[in-house]
């Protein structure tokens, strides 16, 4: 397998050195498989799968894959409002730290309203 690339915010993954494509011809090479994942919010992540599109001439089959896994991330709200006195707090400059619990420093909690 080649690098995930993106192309048009897409990511793709490229298979190459598959089966002999024209075997016994000039034209002969490997096959290659290309597989864009595409950002489908309503798909089902369990369900989801790639669908053959095409096969190229020069022997690339094409899959595309509509997945939720492929949408970027929603943005989390980082602000909490206590009802009880009507207070609002802004977490988010605590998204750059990481806690440690002070019995157990080696145990570290995620900073909050990280996706």
């Amino acid at each position: 397998m080649d690098h995930p690339s993106l192309l048009n915010n897409n990511l793709q993954l490229f298979y190459t050195d598959g089966d002999v494509c024209y075997k016994g011809t000039a034209n002969e090479k490997p096959r290659t498989v290309l597989i864009s994942f595409l950002c489908d919010a309503l798909a089902s992540d369990e369900t989801s799968q790639p669908v053959f599109v095409d096969e190229t001439n020069d022997c690339t089959y094409v899959f595309q894959w509509n997945t939720p896994a492929a949408c970027a991330p929603k943005p989390v709200d980082c602000v909490v409002r206590d009802v009880a006195n009507g207070l609002t707090y802004d977490l988010r400059p605590l998204q750059r730290y990481a806690l440690s619990k002070a019995d157990n420093p080696s145990r570290r909690f995620a900073p909050p309203c990280t996706p």
